[in-house]
């Protein structure tokens, strides 16, 4: 399988997981609890990634993944937007790669 393929299967697989729910609920009233507990999921599953990679770090990477956890936490309290906290993550993790 050439990369290229593997990222656009990769795309699609977390691609259309979102947009499911979007389409076919899209004009339907939820109840208030259910809205409240699906908002709470990304938050829960990047703190999940995040608790995971610290504690299954190589001794080479704990430095890069405990700064990009703390970045990521700062991101994610400012601006509660999971793309940047990512991104931001990700960015950090490889500046102090870099550093290092």
């Amino acid at each position: 399988m050439s990369l290229l393929t593997l990222i656009i299967l990769s795309a699609l697989g977390t691609t259309i997981p979102k947009w499911l729910p979007q389409i076919f609920l899209r004009n339907r009233k939820l109840p208030d609890n259910l809205v409240e507990f699906l908002n709470i999921i990304p938050f829960a599953s990047l703190t999940i990634l995040i608790y995971r990679g610290i504690v299954d770090v190589e001794r080479d990477m704990l430095i890069p993944t405990i700064s990009a956890a703390i970045v990521s936490f700062l991101i994610i309290y400012k601006t509660e937007k999971i793309g940047w906290t990512v991104f931001g993550g990700i960015l950090t993790a490889f500046i102090v790669l870099q550093i290092l």
